[in-house]
């Protein structure tokens, strides 16, 4: 009859319907882009920030390892100065300007230390937030991927289960 394949093109044109906007849907999936680029530039700033940390570090390192030589030079001239064995008044003088330079040397570099523990510090926070921040855009792009195997996973099903259906009705 007239009125039952009336239905039956209707019930195709909805299928149709139906099927051209899962098909839509599928194709405007976020395939994870976004996120992936959001990776990219949290694991630069993560790779920056520990190469500061490292490199500041080191500088520390460096400072302390120079504050320990100016020390055992100053010792030495100390010991100079109290063994008695510097008889010349110039002698004397110059072993006296180069303990008040290794004082001086000493001071800017307790400066300097102090200064590179804090950098050190500040370095150490940043690195750590950075990393954090890289395992927060690893878990998006991850939860991102999975969303959008779910979606595809249930679209897939739903295009297909139409085109049965349509196949049956034809």
């Amino acid at each position: 009859s007239i009125r039952a394949d009336l239905d039956q093109l209707l019930e195709l044109q909805t299928l149709d319907s139906e099927r051209d906007a899962a098909l839509k849907s599928r194709a405007r999936i976020d395939s994870g882009a976004g996120a992936q680029t959001q990776v990219g530039t949290a694991q630069t700033e993560a790779d920056q920030a520990a190469s500061q940390s490292s490199k500041t570090a080191r500088e520390l390192k460096d400072a302390e390892l120079e504050l320990a030589s100016v020390e055992v030079k100053a010792k030495s001239y100390e010991q100079k100065m109290r063994s008695g064995t510097l008889t010349n008044a110039r002698e004397i003088t110059n072993v006296e300007k180069e303990l008040h330079q290794l004082h001086r040397q000493r001071s800017a570099l307790d400066d300097k230390i102090l200064n590179l523990m804090d950098q050190a510090e500040r370095d150490r926070e940043a690195a750590a937030s950075k990393s954090e921040h890289l395992r927060q855009a690893h878990q998006q792009l991850d939860d991102q991927k999975s969303l959008s195997r779910q979606t595809l996973d249930r679209l897939n099903t739903q295009i297909n289960r139409l085109a049965v259906s349509y196949t049956h009705l034809r």
